[in-house]
C-alpha cells in the first residue's frame, strides 16, 4: 500500500505539469541525446508523449521531420518550452 502511494505522488506532478503544456510547442530531450521539437497533443501517466509536427535534431543538425511521433516516457530526459 505504501508503494502505491509513492507511485501516485510521483505521477501526479508530472501529469499536472504536462497538462499545462498541452497543444503547446515543446522540446523533449531524449536519453540518447536527440532533441525533439513538436506540439504536445497527448500524454499519459508514464510520460509517454504524442507529438505532432515534430523536428528531430542531433546536436544542431536537423535529422528528420515527422507528422506524428510517439515518444516512450522512459526515453525522455527532460521537457521544456
Amino acid at each position: 500500500m505504501h508503494a502505491g502511494s509513492m507511485e501516485e505522488t510521483a505521477e501526479k506532478p508530472a501529469a499536472m505539469d504536462l497538462g499545462k503544456l498541452l497543444n503547446a510547442r515543446v522540446v523533449a530531450y531524449t536519453r540518447d541525446g536527440r532533441r525533439l521539437q513538436g506540439t504536445l497533443t497527448q500524454y499519459d501517466d508514464y510520460m509517454n508523449l504524442l507529438l505532432e509536427d515534430v523536428e528531430e535534431y542531433a546536436g544542431d543538425k536537423l535529422v528528420d521531420k515527422y507528422k506524428i511521433l510517439i515518444v516512450k516516457g522512459g526515453n525522455i530526459q527532460a521537457i521544456s518550452v
